[in-house]
């Protein structure tokens, strides 16, 4: 399909049979983007990713756990820290998780032994297609 002068063309509705050859860069990850506990919306598809740790040579002991729920009934956790039970083991997790565009999502951090400031974690946004960046809805 060619506008006449190999330029740019603005499709409003397109339709592909079969397949289809792009020539150019094409971007279908785009970059990531850091994110905080709370109530979020989707507006692409994409994956949130969550990590959980505690820093390395932390003597204190400290345990807790991230999670991500949808609103389409799917959740994620990941747990992380240096107290299992008597023992002072380091530990970390993390998770990946598929979202379609529109869901809602719910962050959530929870010190479950010790002190709730040696658990570091992140969650990031991994949107596909669109650079769009979640929608913040509250705590």
């Amino acid at each position: 399909m060619s506008n006449g002068n190999d330029q740019n063309l603005t499709v409003s509705n397109l339709t592909v049979q079969d397949s289809t050859t792009l020539n150019g860069p094409v971007e279908m990850i785009r970059t990531n983007k850091g994110v905080n506990v709370g109530s979020y919306t989707a507006p692409t598809d994409g994956f949130l990713v969550g990590s959980i740790w505690v820093t390395p040579g932390t003597k204190s002991l400290s345990s807790a756990y991230i999670s991500c729920e949808s609103n389409g009934g799917y959740s994620c956790s990941a747990s992380g820290g240096n107290a299992s039970g008597s023992k002072a083991l380091p530990y970390s997790n993390s998770f990946t998780m598929p979202v379609a565009k529109g869901s809602g999502l719910s962050l959530k951090f929870e010190c479950t032994e010790g002190d709730t400031d040696l658990a570091q974690f992140w969650f990031q946004w991994i949107p596909l297609g669109a650079n769009l960046p979640l929608n913040y809805v509250g705590s």
